[in-house]
């Protein structure tokens, strides 16, 4: 969840500094890797090897 608040435009009272490209895309990675734990996680507690379109 932080990953996805830092990627959030800063709010004009807060101002501070844009992020870089490095930690954009280092913000997306950890989401990604979240997200596909998470549907890993949904796809074990169901007891199922995939989505059937996979």
């Amino acid at each position: 969840m932080d990953a996805k608040a830092a990627l959030r435009p800063p709010l004009p009272a807060r101002g501070g500094p844009a992020l870089s490209d490095r930690e954009i895309r280092q913000h997306e990675a950890a989401i990604a890797a979240h997200e596909e734990r998470i549907n890993r996680a949904v796809l074990a507690l169901y007891g199922v090897d995939g989505l059937p379109s996979e």
